[in-house]
């Protein structure tokens, strides 16, 4: 009985210690997407539609990696709202990307919760 624990216990831990590294490159890569959405949401205030897309498109880059070590569905819905933000910047529309932006925003700071 007490060498199940014990080996229980040893696996319980390598369990632990293999899996926190992508969920330390999750939270990377979701505080990184978080600063560069926040950015893209200045630039659309400010009706900077090409800083707006180029911090979206980083935004999008982090927060895809963030997706591939944690899946998150808040993480998938911003995911979607930086590629329709980026969509609406390029066209010049900073309206409709600031509505996106915000919703991206949003839903990333849940996936940080």
């Amino acid at each position: 009985m007490r060498n199940s624990a014990t080996a229980l216990a040893v696996v319980m831990a390598i369990a632990v210690s293999l899996s926190s590294p992508s969920f330390a490159a999750a939270d990377e890569h979701l505080a990184s997407a978080v600063k560069h959405t926040q950015q893209a949401e200045r630039s659309a205030y400010l009706g900077d539609a090409d800083g707006l897309v180029r911090n979206a498109e980083e935004a999008l880059t982090q927060a895809k990696e963030s997706e591939k070590a944690s899946s998150n569905e808040h993480t998938k819905q911003a995911i979607d709202h930086l590629t329709a933000t980026i969509a609406a910047g390029q066209k010049g529309d900073t309206e409709a990307a600031r509505k996106h932006v915000l919703e991206a925003v949003n839903h990333l700071k849940q996936a940080e919760k």
